[in-house]
């Protein structure tokens, strides 16, 4: 869909827009290395909370099995 340079919306974007949460990452994959401290852990606890699907690795297991939990 699109919105016209008017920044005009039709009723039917107006529906796709009110249903269309940007914020959701429901479909997905998002890889992450380093996940088990620092930026990589609150990525990949963020991405999780917004329903993305994360894909983990990182040299510390046990580290990263918490960060699973």
């Amino acid at each position: 869909f699109g919105i016209n340079s008017k920044c005009e919306t039709t009723k039917e974007q107006d529906v796709i827009l009110k249903n269309y949460n940007i914020n959701s990452f429901y479909d997905k994959v998002i890889v992450i290395t380093g996940a088990s401290s620092g930026i990589g852990k609150a990525c990949a606890l963020e991405f999780a909370s917004r329903s993305a699907t994360v894909v983990l690795s990182s040299r510390n297991q046990a580290k990263l099995l918490d960060v699973e939990n």
